[in-house]
């Protein structure tokens, strides 16, 4: 017998599946008692419940019962949510360990400070640490600038808790850093330079300095804080200065939705930006925004964003078993190496057999551990500034001086595995680097230190990023690509001889994504085209690839917020072109939608015909 029902539990004992919709009406935060005296329940599917809270340990003794679907329930704390989308065997365990051991609450939270280059991020969790106002030295040109490269991590006292707070690089090649390791229930404060608002705004154009400041460090926390830190000595011209910020910051939400509404025109059913669905919703509340400056007082600043803080982080304190935490302090004295070894952990926890534990560590954003992916499976990240310093290490080399002062550490004649090459050789090698985006194994392989993180795990890692793609087998050795160091650029107008063309315009409902975005999306098409025989080209602004009589092209423009995807095909071979147009264009836009969750990705497909009349409307 199975049943989609709402909450009418009565005369139901022979029910074997059980579905509770969400519904308006079922805005409870518990489950009824009634549902623990079903006892031929086999299935319970309680997904896309946003309201529910707690389960009842009492579904664990109902004989049949065979799954727990938890998929959305993220108000979970009892058991917490990332326990509980595992399934019935991870709750069992949950309920096991605790009644084994005992319980102990922990924040499942954490705080992110973001924000453009040279703002103060670093000085306000040093405010926030030593409970006064600390400015870190800040000078574009001296020698001792704490800059942060990445991002760093503190942990700050508030209440009984300590709260895990990453302090991310303001380099726009760091952003990326936010999906590499904030996973969810992140509290983010964005911190803006009122000083670099004035001057970005100085020809007038408010928005675009609103974009650059504000807008673009949202992408992947969607969510509202907002932090001023200003010099400004005239109280006046500085509250002039901020309500041109946060008008300017309404207007571009405003500008959104008005696109949203015109790109969708007709549609039954739109897509609405989640965080603006509420009329004259404010993106930053008054209440989120807090000033500091050499005229304020910055212990009142200080105690105000731990207030604020303690409040947020409240809901996010679950109760879990002790066992676990012991997991936890494994990982902090295991803090001098990079990685540990999965089967060391095995060994160590044999209780946690179906590697739970370790799997609601990764979702909280303790660890990282690349479950699903055969290569780096075996490793767990317990120290996350090791993955960070793994790509910054490689991003860092941005300039010949960089490179040029990596070579001069080197010898003369370098010994890579079983191979020797001559350092003008490794240079030559480089140099090809920085103009096609093109690198040589040796390159990689010379750059990552056995001792530290070694090239063989590196790689794999900056894979997954998306940060490259490979390999690629030339001859005579292996080579990936990392589109971002490519100083070449691409024409999307040209159009091979005798070829049909076939488009899809990516245009963005909400906020586009980040700059360095674009050269991940060229990682995504690359991925099917690595195979030996294929003409692969990239650029700064995209890549093509030549592939038998078809050729594909992805062309992206930051300051059009698009992305094209263009086939040039022979006529015969129209359908399979067609079918590569969709499938491209599909492997990017699920892309985007898994980590860009805020920007809205629309597109326009042009067919042959369309192209050829120059028609502006497909």
């Amino acid at each position: 017998m199975n049943v989609f029902i709402t909450l009418n539990l009565s005369r139901l004992s022979n029910l074997k599946t059980l579905w509770i919709l969400d519904v308006e009406s079922n805005n409870f935060t518990s489950l009824p008692p009634a549902m623990t005296t079903l006892h031929e329940l086999g299935m319970l599917n309680l997904s896309h419940n946003s309201n529910l809270q707690s389960l009842d340990p009492r579904l664990l003794l109902l004989p049949h019962l065979e799954k727990v679907n938890c998929k959305s329930c993220t108000s979970l704390i009892s058991p917490p949510y990332e326990v509980c989308k595992q399934g019935l065997e991870a709750i069992r365990k949950y309920y096991s360990d605790i009644k084994q051991s005992g319980g102990k609450k922990l924040p499942i939270v954490s705080a992110a400070v973001i924000g453009s280059r040279m703002a103060g991020k670093t000085s306000l969790i040093n405010s926030l640490n030593s409970k006064r106002r600390q400015l870190t030295y800040r000078s574009k040109e001296g020698t001792d600038d704490d800059t942060t490269e990445v991002f760093k991590i503190a942990d700050i006292t508030i209440g009984d808790s300590q709260l895990k707070v990453f302090d991310f690089g303001g380099d726009r090649v760091y952003h990326m850093a936010y999906h590499m390791t904030i996973r969810s229930n992140c509290i983010p404060i964005i911190v803006v330079s009122m000083e670099d608002f004035a001057d970005l705004s100085t020809s007038g154009d408010c928005k675009e300095a609103a974009r650059v400041l504000v807008i673009d460090y949202m992408l992947h926390l969607y969510t509202s804080s907002l932090t001023h830190r200003d010099k400004f000595a005239d109280v006046d011209t500085f509250n002039v200065c901020k309500n041109k910020l946060l008008t300017a910051i309404r207007s571009l939400i405003s500008d959104m939705l008005q696109k949203e509404k015109l790109l969708l025109k007709g549609a039954s059913k739109m897509t609405k930006i989640k965080l603006f669905s509420e009329p004259n919703a404010e993106i930053f509340p008054v209440s989120d925004i807090f000033v500091s400056g050499e005229t304020l007082d910055s212990i009142e600043f200080v105690f105000q964003i731990l207030d604020m803080l303690q409040t947020r982080a409240g809901p996010f304190l679950v109760v879990i078993p002790k066992l676990w935490e012991l997991l936890l302090i494994f990982f902090d004295q295991m803090a001098d190496l990079p990685y540990i070894h999965l089967t060391d952990i095995v060994k160590k926890f044999p209780g946690d057999a179906n590697l739970t534990v370790l799997r609601y560590m990764h979702y909280i954003g303790r660890i990282l551990w690349f479950e699903h992916e055969s290569t780096l499976r075996n490793f767990v990240f317990h120290r996350l500034t090791v993955v960070t310093d793994a790509v910054s290490l490689l991003f860092h080399h941005r300039s010949e001086e960089k490179w040029d002062s990596h070579a001069r550490s080197l010898p003369n004649l370098i010994s890579v595995g079983c191979e020797t090459i001559p350092k003008v050789k490794y240079e030559r090698l480089v140099s090809n680097f920085l103009r096609s985006g093109v690198v040589d194994d040796l390159i990689l392989k010379c750059l990552y230190n056995p001792q530290t993180f070694p090239y063989e795990v590196a790689v794999p890692l900056l894979r997954t990023f998306n940060l490259l793609c490979g390999p690629i087998h030339t001859a005579p050795r292996i080579t990936y690509i990392i589109p971002y160091f490519s100083s070449t650029w691409l024409d999307l107008k040209a159009n091979e001889d005798n070829l049909l063309q076939l488009r899809t315009d990516i245009d963005f409902i909400g906020f586009s994504p980040p700059t360095y975005a674009y050269n991940l999306v060229t990682c995504v098409y690359f991925t099917p085209f690595t195979a030996p025989g294929v003409d692969i080209q990239t650029a700064r602004n995209g890549a093509m690839v030549r592939h038998g009589l078809t050729v594909s092209r992805v062309v992206h423009s930051t300051a059009d917020r698009r992305i094209t995807v263009q086939v040039d095909t022979p006529v015969d071979a129209l359908d399979s072109s067609w079918q590569q147009l969709m499938d491209i264009t599909d492997s990017i836009i699920n892309h985007l939608r898994s980590i860009w969750v805020a920007a809205g990705p629309f597109c326009k497909f042009y067919c042959a015909h369309c192209l050829y009349l120059n028609l502006s409307e497909p």
